[in-house]
């Protein structure tokens, strides 16, 4: 199955799947150093659900608003989830999705912050909120709405 770039280049699935990992260093640099963001979360294995909780506090989860965030399944996943069948949750869980890195910003911070990653040519998007945890045993990743 052949698949397409952001910039319109084909794939074949084996080149889709090796992808070489982001490196955002150059691009996140200017930013911590104006002391801009609060965290970073390299989505790496373990996706969503196993990197996000690593810069929480035990009483702190993020509630992602997939629809209303913008965020699209690259169809390289998009296939992936058709062919195995997995579920919203254990693909976020294995696989990045599209989501490499993930700023965590002051609010009064994120309109500067979006601008500047803008300004590099970045898609840029806003997945949720940290909020209170609902006690010990509730998720502190909570995916609201359905991956497409």
């Amino acid at each position: 199955a052949p698949f397409l770039t952001m910039d319109g280049q084909q794939l074949s699935l084996g080149e889709a799947l090796l992808t070489p990992t982001r490196i955002y260093v150059r691009l996140l640099m200017p930013l911590i150093k104006k002391k801009l963001l609060k965290c970073l979360v390299h989505i790496t294995g373990g996706g969503l659900s196993e990197n996000i909780p690593r810069i929480l506090s035990d009483d702190q989860a993020v509630s992602i608003d997939i629809e209303g965030s913008g965020w699209k399944l690259p169809p390289v996943f998009k296939w992936l989830q058709e062919q195995t069948q997995l579920d919203d949750f254990e693909l976020t869980r294995t696989f990045n999705c599209g989501i490499g890195m993930i700023l965590i910003v002051a609010a009064d911070k994120q309109a500067e912050v979006m601008a500047a990653l803008e300004a590099e040519g970045e898609a840029v998007m806003t997945l949720g909120n940290i909020e209170p945890r609902g006690g010990e045993e509730a998720e502190q990743v909570v995916m609201k709405g359905k991956l497409s």
